[in-house]
């Protein structure tokens, strides 16, 4: 066959070497009678990766978009003969675990379904190969909109075999790889129908040149912003040129660690129009994350986990040049002013009172009201300014009690209680079911690889949560929709920009010209106030979706209960309206709370309660058993000891497993269990906690560290045995050595154990948040037992009122009580008894 695909994604494609994989392949596929040709272009049309990373991964992710393009209008690549093409597709995939092709193409060139967490060409070339190679890799988590996903990547293929030659797209190609990642890990995925993705290729790419993300109604628009841009230039439209020097780029993203956090947008003035906000600081800062002094580690850790010794700041001034004394102090004041506003007190200048809150809840109540009247009656062109004062009011209304953006507002839709979420904020009307409420999407981890684990083993999950409607809101949606129906269920009609300036002149009606009432003010109030009420920024940053640095790396150990958030929501707003009420002589009306069917949103795969009581009832079937003398009886009896006690060491602190997990009980300070635990992968011990042994862990570590030297006199192994303990490993020559504990090891064992579930390393650092905080203990006692703080929140830091007594007893009050009921108990081991004897 003919290559019509006389290009590669960096330039021209290399001759291929007779000793690379890529000719490996083709000589095995000559060998078997295949199609030589076909492949040979398939190969230099995706730009395959030389080592053939999880190939046959892959070509299935290609199989699924040519089905995708087989549906009418059918999209074709140039002349090829797609038909051929999956053929030849088939024979790779069927290949892929036959042990004489295993051997001729590498290791690497299929990775077991095991290994499906994270993908494999990460750190060996990814940005060179994003797109296509990499992106293949990859499949959605949402079954049902896999083929709409696939039907993109085949218009993105269809624009990638007609771009120029030699136009390499590099980091276009990263930035679309990187968000389609981010797409196929989502538990619902909606691509925006101005994209067309269902009809030709030419009208596809017509729907690419109009697509505006920030008038799009789709919730998800914005991941579809680079990969767009791809698509355009792909097209043939030209990439704008860079130059250097001082230009004025807009800052609204965060750096590569996470650790971003935008101030506001102005060097010398406040653009959201609250100085009483310390938050509110000019210029865009930014913090440097530094990498952990030593990079060996098994398993990855969250953005934010690996912090330095001190956070670097980073200011962007905007190019104006002042000496360097006061940019030292000008820069020592702001960090000065983070610090301090971390503290999130429950007073200050940059929050509501009661009587401005009544304010804003009457006054919108009585000005729709009046607007309502005047529009029956009003001309048309002064309608469609009480329209927009209608709909300028409701969005000043959920902005206060919902805690949702001016953006989220604009894309307001009426939807049914059980219908699939499709917009990023929906009111769900009151019918048999239950009372009005607002449905919305809660912020999700931004996981780079994660662990699949079995469904039943893991708390059941949503993307959404829903909250009661407590303050008349969806009168308010109605009215506007009887007034003036539109086509299809939008709500809110009006620009972004005009409902803007809507509001802030209503605020200033309402306010009496008082310049304290302010957007940020009204956006940001139900974050303040939960986190008043509660201490969590986590559950604050869910129910309120306002961004927020301190829950950053939290947010990916808390997976919480929709039924546990809808309660702090209810209880939270419910105080705040008694009060409101109250200043002006009445009783607030009470609104119902009902249940809802059980799910978690925020974090993944959050151990369920019932997972880990089985695990550990997996491991007393064979610790309860004595082993007899065959040595891999005893093996496997000591690994499950060595196993329950270092997940017993994990349960306690909520140590990281990084390089050497396990520590023994001589490391604390005797007799009372107290020691610091550095565990995140530095030597100096920067961000070490207090921890205090319990009397139930001191025991069993002592118990282990007896059983250790029974074991090793008993095998007399001529290698010295790991002081912090260790498994056992028989190799397949009969040979028995020792393992150290460390997570690749600990993960090998959990496989080898009948009726346990394996999970992450890790994955007890994300149930015991979860659970505690679920059960009531204090989020501050929660961030000194996982280790997350940031500058101005540590335990110890010259804010903090931190008592290592209190801490203890509260903390213990909740971690005793789960582990007795999840069945911990001390264990022993045979083999000390019998040396003793």
């Amino acid at each position: 066959m003919q290559n019509t695909f006389n290009h590669s994604a960096s330039g021209d494609q290399p001759h291929i070497s007779p000793d690379s994989r890529h000719a490996q392949l083709l000589a095995l596929a000559a060998d078997a009678g295949r199609d030589v040709d076909v492949i040979a272009e398939m190969l230099r049309f995706l730009d395959v990766h030389p080592q053939l990373i999880d190939f046959p991964r892959i070509i299935q992710g290609l199989v699924n978009t040519l089905e995708a393009m087989d549906v009418p209008p059918v999209l074709s690549l140039s002349a090829c003969d797609l038909r051929i093409w999956r053929d030849e597709c088939r024979w790779i995939i069927s290949i892929r675990d036959k042990p004489d092709f295993i051997a001729a193409l590498g290791p690497m060139f299929y990775q077991g379904d095991e290994r499906r967490t994270r993908n494999p060409v990460i750190g060996k070339g990814v940005q060179e190969h994003a797109f296509p190679y990499a992106t293949l890799w990859h499949e959605p988590a949402d079954s049902e909109s896999e083929q709409d996903y696939y039907r993109l990547i085949g218009q993105l293929l269809v624009a990638y075999q007609q771009r120029a030659n030699g136009l390499g797209l590099r980091g276009q190609r990263y930035t679309a790889y990187l968000e389609l990642r981010a797409l196929c890990a989502l538990q619902i995925l909606s691509i925006p129908d101005d994209l067309n993705i269902w009809s030709s290729p030419a009208v596809f790419a017509q729907g690419c040149r109009q697509f505006d993300a920030g008038n799009s109604t789709n919730y998800l628009a914005e991941y579809f912003a680079p990969i767009v841009r791809l698509a355009r230039y792909l097209g043939g439209e030209e990439p704008p040129e860079r130059h250097g020097g001082g230009g004025h780029r807009h800052h609204g993203g965060s750096n590569s660690a996470g650790l971003g956090v935008l101030i506001s947008q102005g060097a010398t003035e406040f653009p959201l129009d609250d100085p009483d906000d310390p938050d509110l600081l000019p210029g865009y800062i930014s913090f440097v994350a530094s990498q952990p002094l030593d990079d060996d580690l098994d398993e990855a850790l969250p953005p934010g986990e690996i912090t330095a010794a001190r956070e670097i700041c980073l200011i962007d001034t905007r190019g104006e040049v002042r000496p360097y004394v006061a940019e030292l102090l000008s820069h020592e004041g702001m960090l000065a002013h983070i610090a301090r506003s971390r503290q999130f007190l429950p007073f200050g200048y940059h929050l509501l009172t009661q009587y401005e809150l009544a304010n804003l809840l009457f006054g919108v109540t009585d000005e729709f009201l009046f607007c309502r009247e005047r529009i029956r009656n009003a001309p048309g062109q002064e309608q469609i300014q009480i329209r927009r004062r209608l709909e300028a009011l409701l969005v000043l209304h959920l902005m206060l009690w919902f805690g949702r953006s001016l953006e989220d507002c604009k894309k307001l839709r009426i939807a049914e209680r059980n219908a699939r979420p499709n917009s990023v904020l929906e009111l769900v009307l009151a019918d048999e079911a239950g009372p009005a409420e607002f449905r919305f999407f809660a912020p999700t981890p931004d996981y780079a690889a994660e662990e699949h684990l079995p469904r039943e083993a893991v708390r059941a999950s949503q993307p959404t949560i829903s909250v009661p409607d407590m303050v008349g809101a969806a009168a308010l949606v109605m009215a506007i929709r009887d007034l003036s129906p539109v086509n299809g269920s939008a709500v809110i009609t009006c620009k972004v920009k005009d409902l803007e300036r809507e509001v802030r002149t209503l605020l200033s009606e309402l306010g009496g010209e008082d310049p304290r009432y302010t957007m940020h003010k009204v956006r940001s109030y139900l974050h303040r106030q939960i986190i008043i009420d509660s201490h969590d920024v986590v559950a604050a940053t869910m129910l309120s979706g306002m961004p927020c640095l301190s829950a950053n790396t939290p947010l990916y150990y808390s997976q919480y209960s929709i039924n546990y958030l809808r309660g702090l929501y209810h209880q939270s707003v419910q105080k705040v309206l008694n009060g409101v009420y109250a200043t002006v002589g009445l009783e607030a009306p009470s609104a119902p709370m009902p249940s809802v069917p059980e799910a978690a949103v925020g974090a993944r795969n959050c151990l369920r309660l019932d997972t880990v009581r089985a695990n550990l009832e997996a491991l007393l079937v064979v610790l309860r058993k004595r082993p007899r003398k065959n040595l891999q009886q005893l093996v496997h009896w000591h690994n499950c000891f060595s196993l329950w006690t270092v997940q017993m060491f994990f349960m306690t602190t909520g140590c990281r497993a990084i390089r050497d997990p396990l520590k023994q009980e001589d490391e604390f300070i005797s007799p009372g269990g107290h020691g610091a635990l550095g565990d995140k992968g530095s030597d100096d011990g920067h961000m070490s906690r207090l921890v205090v042994l319990t009397d139930l862990l001191k025991r069993q570590l002592k118990a282990y560290k007896a059983h250790c030297r029974a074991i090793t006199a008993q095998l007399e192994l001529h290698a010295p045995a790991p002081t912090n303990g260790f498994f056992l490993r028989l190799t397949d020559d009969g040979c028995l050595c020792y393992e150290e504990i460390r997570p690749l090891h600990i993960k090998a064992v959990m496989r080898q154990i009948e009726g346990f579930t394996p999970h992450a390393v890790n994955g007890f650092r994300k149930f015991l948040r979860t659970e505690l905080a679920e059960r009531g203990c204090p989020p501050e006692t929660l961030s000194a037992l996982m280790g997350h703080w940031l500058s101005g929140e540590e335990p110890q830091d010259i804010y903090s009122s931190f008592c290592p007594r209190t801490y203890v007893q509260g903390l213990h009050t909740f971690l005793l009580s789960l582990m007795r009921e999840l069945g911990w108990t001390v264990r022993n081991s045979h083999l000390v008894g019998e040396a003793d004897a």
